[in-house]
């Protein structure tokens, strides 16, 4: 067991230097992995010079690149915008509406918002202002219903334009699971599709219902409520969590523990900090020091790490003198000869070496040698990597599938990542595209 692997004479600076590196490492700004689907559209925007077009994946032009910007197909749509302004377009680049709106947002199933100088409202997929431009503001359609406002005061439509619930509330939100919050005052509350009022404003915050629950709060306490408003989880707790495959973290007096679907404590509100569950562990802290505990609250490692990883592909990195591996029954199965170690994503994971990122198979052997200033997570085989101030994209034997030349790679979204002229994913500075195979789409 890692007990004896953790003798008192830890290196205090070391172990340190790994908590800055290696907790922190990857900082948020950095572009998240790929996603793990390819784009399921058959064309791509396509940037030659300064235009923007489409090609399909054998990069033929289907869309001679005329507009200021092309962006990825939606739903079978795509958005084009010229001195803009924009408009919709269909997968062979036949016109849907004319190029003549402020703002237009992806379809969401028939639908798509659009505005003009301020005035909002929806096109369908035949290019139709199905639903006239009257309203300051709208949402996407969800559930049959999307949230509008005009003036101070909000209510939801329907899909023929009808008013499903009066614009009489302060605030209201998409449907999800059959209900919507609304806000009177500075109260929170629930209706049904229909507009009833299901659950009267009684709350001082509240979120979205998922699997027949929603968390609320009252006063600075939290917990849960079904779609009738009776309590699932008594609202005492200073912080809850949503629940993630039938568990949720709780938090109270500052200390954090885990209830199950039915409001039981499974893992005692005992910790200063503590994770989600990963391969069935969580990471916890007590005194500035890491342990591991399971799902019904087992200690499987005690408080003794330095420094630790959550679980991922069933190994944690931890710290000693150097980085070993744990196994979820908390044996070493790994030890590093030098450097830091980062957490496995598709059979690979990042060490820091000599001031630098590389990346170790299973074994921990190293398969791309320690050269990049930072390095994302591998997904479907790539990894977006930085040199200085300049982003590329690798495979997983460190060949370079994109050269690192780029000012900024934002992530993969349906399969696609966009290239930046400058550190932003403002879309006016996207100068191409590239997909999970690698292939960029400009010239």
């Amino acid at each position: 067991m890692i007990l004896a692997l953790f003798p008192s004479a830890l290196s205090r600076f070391a172990c340190a230097l790994f908590v800055a590196v290696a907790l922190s490492s990857f900082p948020a700004s950095f572009p998240a992995a790929a996603d793990q689907s390819d784009n399921d559209e058959d064309i791509v925007p396509f940037r030659r010079d300064s235009l923007w077009g489409y090609v399909d994946r054998m990069q033929r032009v289907v869309v001679e690149p005329q507009y200021d910007l092309t962006m990825p197909l939606v739903e079978g749509v795509g958005r084009v915008m010229r001195s803009g302004r924009w408009g919709y377009v269909d997968a062979d680049g036949n016109f849907l509406t004319e190029i003549k709106f402020s703002t237009a947002e992806p379809f969401n199933g028939e639908f798509a918002a659009v505005s003009i100088r301020g005035r909002y409202g929806f096109v369908g997929r035949e290019g139709a202002i199905n639903i006239p431009l009257h309203y300051d503001y709208v949402g996407s359609f969800s559930e049959g219903r999307a949230a509008v406002r005009k003036g101070n005061y909000w209510g939801h439509i329907d899909q023929d334009g009808n008013i499903s619930t009066p614009l009489e509330y302060q605030f209201a939100d998409a449907f999800a699971d059959g209900r919507a919050m609304i806000r009177v005052g500075e109260e929170i509350g629930y209706v049904d599709s229909d507009g009833n009022v299901v659950i009267d404003p009684e709350y001082d915050e509240g979120m979205f219902f998922r699997n027949g629950m929603a968390k609320v709060r009252r006063g600075s306490q939290w917990g849960f409520i079904d779609k009738q408003g009776n309590p699932i989880i008594k609202i005492e707790y200073d912080k809850i969590d949503m629940f993630r495959q039938g568990f949720a973290r709780v938090a109270l007096n500052e200390q954090w523990g885990v209830i199950n679907a039915e409001g039981e404590i499974v893992v005692p509100i005992i910790y200063d900090r503590l994770d989600n569950f990963s391969d069935g562990r969580a990471r916890f802290e007590v005194n500035g020091m890491f342990g591991f505990v399971d799902k019904s609250g087992n200690i499987i490692v005690p408080a003794v790490l330095m420094s630790a990883k959550p679980f991922s592909e069933g190994l944690a990195a931890v710290y000693q003198e150097n980085t070993e591996y744990i196994d979820t029954l908390g044996t070493v199965v790994l030890s590093l000869p030098e450097g830091l170690g980062g957490s496995f994503y598709n059979d690979r994971a990042s060490v820091y070496i000599g001031g630098k990122y590389g990346f170790i198979d299973r074994r921990g052997q190293v398969v791309v040698e320690p050269q990049y200033d930072d390095v994302g997570n591998f997904e479907n085989g790539l990894a977006i990597v930085r040199v200085g101030s300049n982003y590329g994209i690798i495979d997983e034997d460190g060949n370079r599938v994109l050269d690192i030349r780029y000012p900024y790679i934002a992530d993969f979204r349906n399969g696609l990542a966009t290239i930046h002229s400058r550190r932003s994913t403002d879309p006016a500075s996207i100068i191409g595209y590239v997909d999970l195979r690698g292939k960029g789409y400009w010239k």
